[in-house]
C-alpha cells in the first residue's frame, strides 16, 4: 500500500503531524493541497485550499450564501473544483509525493475533485493525507479503505506519529 492517511478528531494535531513530516522530506518533489483555518479578530470564520505552489481561495466561510452548508459555513465547491483539481493533476505529473490536508464533509459538491483524489489513490504516487473521523464514513462510500493505510492519531501519540511515519514514507518512496 501506498497511502498514509491520518485518521482522528478535530484539532488533535493531524495536520501539524502532515507539516512536520513535510519539512523533513525538503530533497522530495511534493504536491497537493492544505486546508486551512481563517480567523479574523480570533474569531475562526472559514476555510481556505491552498495548494503546494500557494495557490489559495475561500472555500468555506460563515457568511456565505447559498443551499450547500456544512454547520455554520456555507461551501464553495468552485474552490475545490479550481484549486485543488488542479493541483493534484500537477502532483500525479510532476511529483513524488502527494499531500492531501485534508479530506472531510465540505468536499461533497466537488465531484471533479472527488474523482481526481480517487485518481491520485489509485496511482502508484503514495499519498499523505488527513480525514476527518466524522467523515470517514461518507468517504469510505467512494473510496476503498484497504487504498487508505488508516493511522488513528490522538493525544496520546500524536508527538511521535511523525517519526513513525517518516521511515513508512521514505521505504515507499525508494521501492
Amino acid at each position: 500500500m501506498n497511502n498514509i492517511f491520518l485518521i482522528g478528531s478535530a484539532h488533535v494535531g493531524k495536520s501539524t503531524i502532515v507539516q512536520n513530516t513535510v519539512s523533513q522530506l525538503a530533497s522530495i518533489r511534493i504536491g497537493g493541497f492544505f486546508t486551512e483555518p481563517i480567523f479574523e479578530r480570533q474569531s475562526h470564520i472559514g476555510y481556505q485550499i491552498r495548494s503546494v505552489s500557494n495557490r489559495k481561495m475561500v472555500f468555506a466561510h460563515e457568511k456565505f450564501r447559498g443551499a450547500y452548508r456544512v454547520g455554520r459555513f456555507g461551501i464553495l465547491p468552485d474552490a475545490f473544483e479550481k484549486i485543488g483539481v488542479a493541483a493534484l493533476a500537477h502532483a500525479l505529473d510532476t511529483c513524488q509525493l502527494i499531500v492531501m490536508d485534508e479530506i472531510g464533509l465540505m468536499e461533497r459538491g466537488a465531484l471533479q475533485f472527488q474523482k481526481q483524489i480517487i485518481r491520485c489513490l489509485e496511482s502508484e504516487i503514495p499519498v499523505l493525507g488527513v480525514m476527518q473521523r466524522k467523515a470517514f464514513n461518507w468517504w469510505k462510500s467512494l473510496l476503498n479503505p484497504d487504498d487508505l493505510g488508516l493511522i488513528a492519531v490522538s493525544e496520546s501519540n500524536r508527538d511521535n506519529l511523525p517519526q513513525k511515519i517518516l521511515p513508512d514514507i521514505l521505504k515507499i518512496l525508494h521501492k
